[in-house]
């Protein structure tokens, strides 16, 4: 599923690992359900700094760095609530 307007608000928000800003969306698929060449929905997306995006995708991988994703499941679904309660302001 696309949505450009979610990404956006996504990288308004602060890192879910660090805190810090600017972020970019970093999308999280399900490992049991990820398909060969497929990105998952951009609703799965997560706040992760430059920093932090880097170190997930160069240095360490899902398998070291899972360790900081503790509750990732939770992040998405409170993620995806506030924006819901922001859009309908």
């Amino acid at each position: 599923m696309k949505d450009p307007k979610y990404l956006a608000w996504i990288c308004e928000q602060h890192c879910i690992v660090c805190g810090r800003m600017p972020c970019e969306a970093h999308h999280q698929d399900e490992r049991s359900k990820k398909m060969m060449g497929k990105k998952c929905s951009d609703r799965r997306a997560v706040p992760l700094c430059v920093y932090c995006h880097r170190l997930y995708h160069d240095k360490l991988g899902w398998r070291l760095y899972k360790r900081h994703w503790i509750g990732v499941e939770l992040t998405i679904q409170n993620l995806r609530e506030k924006y819901l309660k922001e859009r309908l302001k």
